[in-house]
């Protein structure tokens, strides 16, 4: 386990992790004031980013290519005349930033991004709803996706892989009900994912190359992990006690679990089913695996602080 988000910060928290050894996630300073980071594993250094007119940033994902998918928070004036919260992508191999705007609102939310830069997440109607959207570097538009039903429902994307299909939930406003869906771009399909059985509600948080969708349902009796298989079209549920919030494309899963109490990261194994509960930087203290590389390294949170890290995967004894 490796402390990532910067020299003397007093609390970071990492959020995505890349194939190719990038963590991204937002560090404070010493006033409190967010920052969004990249830790590049190649050289052991975190770079703070971006500058400008936010008054805070965080990074939420980061690809193989060194862009960070994030949002910033805006201060009052102009057309915002109460503030609000922008997408952007920053580039680490040029430093640029771009802002992806919004679906008429005024805040939009960036939570994932693929190899080929789409990224996905929620953003604010002229209606004060928030949709699902997508966003592509070709045609630099934020294509709105909807909520299934009503005026009622509300949706977010949360994972997005690199044929474009976006993992996220639809709920309604005051959260009574939710469901996971899958978009597909070649037919502009939004499927339900449906539930496991006896449950009645899902929510969906990670997607990996085949299209498998990893989440949670539960219903009146509890709750359990899941397992969305794109070949089969079915649901099944993931014993072991760690909840999914990332999903690997070997099918590997990270998440948090409880043990004695704690909030504890965790990794389940696809091909063995083991769950393993990752160690904490401080005893007793929560932690949480946001996100699983294709090699199984870790990105998270861990300790009081609490502190950006990252967790390596021992190595097989020959």
């Amino acid at each position: 386990m490796r402390d990532v988000g910067g020299p003397g910060a007093p609390s970071s928290q990492a959020y995505g992790i890349s194939s190719s050894g990038l963590v991204t996630g937002y560090s404070s300073d010493a006033e409190g004031v967010n920052r969004a980071f990249v830790w590049d594993s190649r050289t052991g250094t975190t770079t703070l980013f971006p500058d400008g007119e936010f008054l805070s940033t965080v990074g939420m994902d980061v690809n193989d290519r060194g862009q960070v998918v994030g949002y910033g928070e805006l201060p009052p004036g102009g057309d915002l005349p109460f503030g609000g919260s922008r997408t952007f992508v920053w580039d680490l191999r040029t430093g640029t930033t771009t802002l992806l705007g919004t679906l008429g609102g005024d805040s939009a939310y960036g939570e994932a991004i693929n190899d080929r830069g789409q990224v996905t997440g929620m953003a604010y109607t002229v209606d004060r709803d928030y949709h699902a959207f997508v966003w592509d570097p070709v045609t630099g538009v934020m294509q709105d996706l909807g909520a299934p039903g009503d005026a009622d429902w509300w949706s977010s994307g949360s994972g997005i892989n690199d044929r474009g299909q976006v993992a996220g939930t639809a709920s309604t406003w005051n959260g009574q009900q939710s469901r996971a869906f899958l978009w597909d771009p070649r037919t502009g399909v939004t499927t339900d994912l449906g539930t496991l059985p006896g449950m009645t509600e899902a929510t969906a948080w990670d997607i990996n190359a085949r299209g498998d969708v990893v989440g949670s349902a539960w219903g009146a009796d509890g709750g359990s992990a899941f397992l969305w298989s794109a070949r089969a079209g079915t649901m099944t549920a993931l014993p072991g006690g760690c909840d999914p919030l990332a999903l690997n494309d070997r099918g590997d899963v990270a998440g948090i679990a409880v043990a004695a109490g704690v909030l504890t990261a965790c990794v389940r194994n696809a091909a063995t089913g083991v769950v393993t509960l990752l160690p904490h930087l401080t005893a007793g203290a929560e932690s949480v695996a946001w996100d699983i590389s294709r090699s199984g390294h870790v990105a998270g949170w861990s300790g009081a602080g609490p502190t950006a890290v990252v967790w390596t995967p021992a190595r097989r004894r020959s």
